[in-house]
C-alpha cells in the first residue's frame, strides 16, 4: 500500500481515499444484501450476511 497525494493504493486496482472505500463497501454490501433475499433468506437468518458485510467493509476500509 502507498500514498501517494493524499490517496492509498491496496488491493483495490487505483488510488482511493477514505470515502471511496467506504462507499465500495457500501455498494458491495447492498449487492450482498441482494444475492442474500433472492436466494437464501428462508435457510438463512439476515444476522449471517450482515455479520459479513460488517467484516468485509473493516477489510475494504483498512486495506483497499
Amino acid at each position: 500500500m502507498t500514498v501517494q497525494g493524499g490517496r492509498r493504493r491496496g488491493f483495490v486496482p487505483f488510488a482511493t481515499n477514505t470515502f471511496d472505500r467506504v462507499f465500495i463497501a457500501v455498494v458491495t454490501g447492498v449487492a450482498a444484501f441482494l444475492l442474500y433475499f433472492r436466494f437464501l433468506e428462508s435457510d438463512v437468518t439476515v444476522w449471517v450476511p450482515f455479520a459479513v458485510w460488517v467484516a468485509w467493509l473493516a477489510v475494504v476500509v483498512r486495506k483497499g
